[in-house]
């Protein structure tokens, strides 16, 4: 979201330093082409103060000091490098820079340093126009002509900065892509910028909210694109929903009558065709879900086409709804086309949950199944192409913000490169993107300080330089059992943890309360004491029906009366609204 960015300590000379669209080459690779000098500059009180780096790890560059600010410059070509500031012989990260790599299995800081002959644009946005500046190249040679996107606009040559008026536009979302070339042929690193105009441009991330959407258990609006049953179990397989009943949803009113101004949908990759074992052993479930990708750019063609799902979006954009995507960051499944090229790409881990494989103690390298290969984070090929991908949908499809799935089971750098990368991407001008996460914790008792682990866990992965908010499990797991459920605490219960909600979360987080979820049994079914359990999730078992008595009708009026009245961006799980 605007304003989180911090300002990274990578003054360039002859350069600017900016995101990498797709994976760049490490310091092997970067050999023979041109390299131009990048200063790099750290803020504090010190003795001395070293840089070392990937580019000659067995020799430091000693920092000039000027008060407390202490810099060096360092010729380098193009590439991604590691590396730390050794402040009174103590190796630290470079504290303003939020991107992390490693080398040898150590974590370092991230420099991207890209080619100094090419050119680049900044922007600024009023309400009356979009102003664009052009910054050469090394070569200093002029830009070449007019960008497409900037037709019409006008041009001053003493601050290289073209206006564009934006009056007459359309009200809705528009993102203008700003490409083109100097004279000498360069191309410039393009720019994005997304923008809202009109009513729905006021909308803040404090006031959505968001429903959830599993696309395949939503609504079927094409028939045409129902594939043949995968022989999974009933219930587990495909059932026809897609971005076309979404799409019809959208355009009938049905989200605005609710009062719902953000989606989030379960992902759009395309999926595995297989089954697998649910966590029973015995089940064979289909990749309905979404969470077995195996095509990283891929649109699922059960969910839709790509126009499908572009329409889906704009629909939803003419209606002032945001659209998030689910991001799967942590796995993929074993017919991804990434374990077939790149093996080295993934962790070798037991699987989790099982003897010896402690799901915390063995987070960041266990497999969730063996047929789920874990992502290894630590692989700067991965990590970068993982990030590529994120920016490519974000990107191709227009998307507001996302969902990232799993956090706690990857390494801190998948937060921090994927929140720096979109937000330099996105947020040009100002346009918020939301990036929830999902670290499941749970509950640890009365005591606030029992808790301080759960909420720690979550906390790890937000603030200015991580994840806008995530889903509130702590609350979650403190409050609706307890409360609305079983009746077992009072609301004096549920005031004192729906505060602590406001008072241990990161400062500034915008954190995601919620009743009801695709992990969770219907909060409905469990206040339910006579049809059936709530736990039961085959059909042969006796799937809960419609409850038999009144008032669990009445225990979830009072859990979303609460949950809607709740600071954040409380989160509506679909059909909940049913009861």
């Amino acid at each position: 979201m605007q304003g989180r960015n911090a300002s990274l300590t990578l003054v360039a000379l002859l350069l600017i330093v900016l995101a990498s669209p797709m994976m760049t080459n490490d310091v092997e690779a970067a050999n023979g082409r041109s390299s131009a000098f990048i200063t790099l500059t750290y803020t504090g009180s010190a003795s001395t103060v070293e840089l070392v780096g990937e580019w000659n790890w067995s020799t430091s560059l000693e920092m000039n000091r000027s008060g407390d600010l202490w810099s060096v410059d360092v010729e380098l070509p193009e590439g991604l490098y590691c590396y730390k500031f050794v402040v009174d012989g103590v190796y630290i990260f470079d504290p303003s820079n939020p991107e992390r790599v490693y080398c040898d299995d150590i974590e370092n800081s991230l420099l991207r340093v890209d080619d100094h002959l090419r050119p680049h644009y900044t922007a600024s946005l009023t309400e009356l126009a979009l102003e664009v500046t052009y910054h050469p190249g090394s070569t200093g040679a002029p830009h070449d002509g007019v960008p497409a996107a900037l037709v019409g606009a006008t041009w001053d040559a003493t601050t290289s900065t073209w206006t564009l008026p934006l009056a007459g536009l359309e009200d809705g979302k528009h993102a203008y892509k700003i490409e083109g070339f100097d004279t000498n042929g360069h191309a410039a690193y393009d720019l994005l910028v997304p923008f809202w105009t009109g009513p729905h441009a006021d909308f803040v991330w404090e006031d959505a909210l968001v429903y959830m959407i599993m696309t395949d258990r939503f609504v079927n609006g094409n028939t045409s694109n129902d594939g043949p049953s995968t022989g999974a179990a009933q219930g587990a397989d495909w059932q026809g929903g897609d971005f076309a009943g979404v799409t019809q949803m959208i355009e009938s009113g049905y989200f605005t009558d609710l009062g719902v101004n953000a989606l989030w949908l379960t992902p759009f990759n395309t999926a595995a065709t297989s089954t697998g074992k649910a966590a029973d052993g015995v089940h064979d479930v289909s990749a309905f879900h979404g969470y077995w990708p195996t095509e990283a750019r891929g649109v699922e063609p059960r969910l839709g086409t790509e126009s499908e799902l572009h329409a889906m979006i704009e629909a939803a954009h003419d209606n002032g709804i945001r659209v998030m995507m689910d991001f799967v960051v942590n796995h993929v499944h074993e017919d991804h086309e990434y374990v077939q090229n790149n093996s080295s790409w993934f962790n070798s881990g037991c699987i989790c949950g099982q003897a010896n494989c402690d799901w915390t103690e063995h987070r960041l390298d266990c497999q969730f199944t063996a047929y789920m290969p874990d992502v290894n984070w630590k692989n700067r090929h991965a990590s970068e192409q993982m990030i590529a991908d994120a920016l490519w949908w974000m990107e191709t499809f227009d998307l507001d913000g996302a969902r990232i799935d799993a956090v706690k089971h990857v390494e801190n750098l998948a937060v921090s490169n994927l929140v720096a990368q979109i937000n330099e991407r996105f947020e040009t001008v100002g346009t918020d993107v939301y990036l929830k996460g999902e670290t499941a914790m749970g509950w640890s008792g009365h005591s606030l300080e029992d808790n301080q682990a759960q909420y720690g866990a979550i906390n790890a992965y937000m603030g200015p330089n991580g994840l806008d908010g995530q889903a509130d499990f702590v609350l979650y797991h403190a409050v609706v059992d307890n409360v609305f459920v079983s009746g077992n605490e009072n609301y004096q219960h549920l005031d004192y943890w729906t505060n602590r909600s406001q008072d241990q979360y990161t400062q500034g987080a915008l954190m995601v309360p919620y009743v009801g979820s695709h992990d969770v049994p219907r909060l409905t079914s469990r206040a339910d004491t006579g049809t059936g359990d709530a736990y039961n999730q085959w059909v042969e078992d006796g799937l809960p029906g419609q409850p038999g008595d009144v008032s669990a009708y009445h225990a979830a009026l009072q859990a979303y009366g609460w949950l809607l009245t709740t600071p954040g961006a409380p989160l509506l799980y679909y059909g909940d609204e049913y009861g």
